[in-house]
């Protein structure tokens, strides 16, 4: 594993020397390989894709592949000549770039690339180890190929959070890199002159938090060394008891390629990664408390507010292990917060939440907070049939839980709920008269 230190942005560049060639892997890249990798990554025709012998235009493959990163569209405001609308778009792409690209010109504002991603660069620049696809691998067995073939490799794979005021004068963003690797950052990107809104060109970066080595635990940062593949969006709020000016990060602990796996999970992620929840200080990515969960939590973090008064009062979180829990952010202070499971599947269903639940808080006729969760559960990276080779298929379910405040943990499984799987025509769900939240 590498320790890497990266505290201020530095230009992707030739001439930056703290780029080091042992940086892109092993066996370590030449001088020339070294300058060839960087100009690549950074679009640059070193390999005469265009045959005209011109090595230092764009490069026509410039743009890799958007998997997971959703587009993050952010709206800067008019501009005092009511010139337009500034919308600047942030995402990643697995060429190993996180982009700001404007939706007025189409233009590249800035990008970066993670130190954690330099490793990974030489395999896209070399273009001759193919991706470990069933087909591919079949063939390998039979005809060894010069190169074996080996997993895709990801970036910023991940959806990329954001805190936006209402003025514009503060606009942070909060990448994620799924796959990619075990890594949170914060960039400032907010305008240079809020009166005068115009897009950031010159981003600040705030922090960086994780582990960078996807293996191992080398370099983590302090209390952080469960985080997994940093899924979960970092989700902002404001938690009255804390503070009403400085905003927090909730993010879910991330997932772990133990539920890699075409069988149901017994004991293989005992030890996975992920089985957290964080909450970060916005502003230094200070971790203010963390909370253990039985599986990982690589789906976002549900927030809801049940007073209405614009501050946080509990989370809800779902893990793979088909559990589902609230965390309580009304104590006096973060030490009084705390987490309690409040519902779990029927674990040996293989039944499991990899997306938050859908909540709507509301009050009962008392008057009396209450909040109605929604929720499915599934497999989005072993969807298909064939991915169970079991005795029974897995059946996945949708559940709907109210929650009460209450004491206990709800079986959501049990007989004394109705069950409508294979219900084809519509039916009324009733409320258990023993089993409420």
């Amino acid at each position: 594993g590498t320790t890497i230190d990266c505290t201020n942005l530095v230009s992707f560049a030739d001439g930056t020397a703290s780029i080091a060639a042992a940086a892109f892997g092993t066996p370590v890249p030449t001088a020339t390989e070294r300058t060839a990798i960087i100009n690549y990554t950074r679009g640059q025709n070193v390999k005469d894709e265009r045959s005209d012998g011109n090595t230092t235009q764009t490069r026509p493959t410039i743009h890799g592949d958007v998997v997971h990163s959703r587009p993050l569209p952010v709206n800067y405001g008019l501009s005092n000549d009511n010139s337009g609308t500034k919308v600047v778009v942030f995402y990643g792409t697995n060429d190993g770039v996180l982009r700001a690209v404007s939706t007025n010109t189409g233009q590249e504002l800035w990008s970066f690339v993670a130190p954690e991603h330099h490793s990974r660069l030489k395999r896209l620049y070399d273009n001759n180890q193919l991706i470990a696809f069933p087909n591919i691998l079949a063939q390998h067995a039979v005809t060894p190929f010069a190169v074996a073939p080996a997993p895709k490799d990801y970036f910023f794979d991940g959806t990329v959070g954001l805190l936006q005021s209402v003025d514009n004068s503060k606009i942070w963003i909060f990448p994620s890199m799924r796959r990619g690797g075990r890594m949170l950052y914060a960039f400032d990107v907010s305008p240079s002159d809020p009166s005068n809104p115009q897009p950031q060109t010159n981003p600040i970066l705030k922090w960086r938090i994780g582990c960078p080595n996807l293996g191992n635990d080398t370099g983590c940062t302090t209390g952080m060394s469960d985080i997994g593949q940093t899924w979960s969006v970092p989700n902002v709020a404001f938690i009255k008891n804390f503070s009403t000016t400085v905003p927090v990060i909730v993010v879910g602990g991330g997932y772990d390629n133990c539920e890699d796996t075409d069988a149901i999970i017994t004991n293989q992620c005992n030890n996975a990664k992920g089985r957290k929840v964080y909450i970060l200080n916005a502003d230094t990515g200070a971790v203010i408390r963390s909370f253990d969960t039985d599986r990982s939590v690589p789906s976002d973090i549900t927030l809801v507010d049940t007073d209405f008064d614009s501050y946080v009062d509990y989370a809800y979180v779902a893990d793979t292990g088909g559990n589902l829990y609230r965390i309580s952010l009304t104590g006096a202070n973060s030490a009084a917060w705390s987490i309690a499971k409040i519902a779990s599947t029927a674990n040996n269903g293989g039944r499991k939440f990899l997306f938050p639940p859908a909540a709507l808080a509301a009050k009962d006729s008392s008057g009396n907070p209450v909040v109605f969760l929604t929720i499915g559960s599934g497999d989005r990276e072993r969807p298909l049939l064939t991915n169970y080779p079991v005795t029974a298929p897995v059946t996945n379910r949708f559940y709907m839980v109210m929650d009460k405040f209450a004491g206990g943990v709800i079986n959501l499984d049990s007989t004394e709920l109705q069950d409508n799987t294979g219900v084809t025509s519509p039916a009324c769900i009733t409320e258990a008269s023993t089993v409420k939240g």
